[in-house]
């Protein structure tokens, strides 16, 4: 599943870029086809190789993410994980992905944690090291029961426009699929 997870966040960065690019090329080339205007056929070539770029760039940025996962160790732990965002959270630890990097970490290495976004879409933004995650955990007071999580496996996590609740318990965050609406 951690494979996978990683494998979809990739495929949706690049679908909409190979797909206008492929769209982009196919029309100039039927152009060209119907008129036969000299600059169409090198506008054609030059479309063809950008799109060329782009699928190696993905097939690049997929290879890193496998190589990056590598190292994770007991990463069948992450299929029964909560997925928020950028963010895989299991019990003991987390695992991050953003911007071509794969980040594992204990909570004990989280250094704060801020809401922000909107009342729909609220986000808790974690620091881990020098590096930023976004949990998106849809209502605040998901976003209050990660922070009590949080809280319980790191006290010394400092929290911004953020108040932890709850017990600590890590099975009572839920994702934003599965989130409880609001009576």
């Amino acid at each position: 599943m951690l494979r996978k997870y990683i494998d979809s966040i990739i495929v949706v960065r690049y679908m909409a870029m190979v797909f206008t690019m492929a769209a982009v090329t196919l029309a100039v080339a039927l152009t060209y086809n119907l008129t036969k205007i000299g600059v169409l056929y090198y506008l054609t070539i030059v479309a063809a190789i950008v799109e060329f770029v782009m699928i190696m760039l993905f097939a690049i940025e997929r290879a890193r993410s496998a190589r990056q996962l590598m190292p994770v160790k007991h990463k069948e732990e992450f299929n029964h994980a909560v997925l928020l965002g950028d963010c895989m959270l299991i019990d003991k630890r987390m695992l991050a992905y953003k911007n071509g990097r794969v980040i594992e970490s204990d909570y004990s290495n989280v250094r704060e944690a801020a809401l922000v976004g909107s009342p729909d879409k609220y986000k808790v933004r974690l620091t881990i090291g020098r590096d930023t995650f976004d949990a998106v955990v849809g209502k605040q007071h998901n976003a209050e029961l990660l922070a009590g999580f949080l809280k319980a496996k790191n006290p010394d996590i400092v929290f911004h426009d953020l108040v932890p609740k709850g017990k600590g318990i890590f099975k009572v965050i839920q994702p934003l699929s599965q989130e409880r609406p609001s009576v």
